[in-house]
């Protein structure tokens, strides 16, 4: 019983650490992804199966795109401040949800150091 939730603390603690490291190391990739390239989708939403509509910037104009099997047809021309403010909306909501690992573990290095103070 013991070992099992050794077992269990030690797996859990594992997969945080991995998580830690994925974050840290590819977060940055994330969001650095398509910086430097003169076409970016932003946005892609899903309609059907085949079908998509798409939220892309070529070089400084931004375009609201359908996209089928067969064809890719311009919906909007958006203005320069308009997508530069979507841009911006994406790069805040995604740092919003990005979580800070780095808090976790120090809370559980700190209980770790307080159960061996202890003994």
């Amino acid at each position: 019983m013991i070992a099992t939730i050794i077992q269990f603390l030690v797996a859990t603690i594992f997969i945080i650490v991995l998580m830690y490291l994925a974050l840290k190391l590819g977060g940055n990739k994330y969001i650095t992804l398509n910086d430097g390239k003169y076409i970016k989708i932003i946005e892609r939403t899903q309609l059907s199966k085949e079908n998509f509509i798409l939220l892309a910037k070529i070089g400084e104009e931004g375009y609201v795109l359908s996209s089928t099997q067969k064809s890719v047809d311009i919906l909007l021309k958006l203005e320069k401040g308009e997508i530069d403010n979507i841009e911006l909306q994406k790069k805040q909501q995604f740092s919003k949800y990005a979580f800070d690992y780095s808090s976790v573990i120090k809370k559980l290095n700190k209980k770790k150091e307080d159960k061996y103070e202890k003994e």
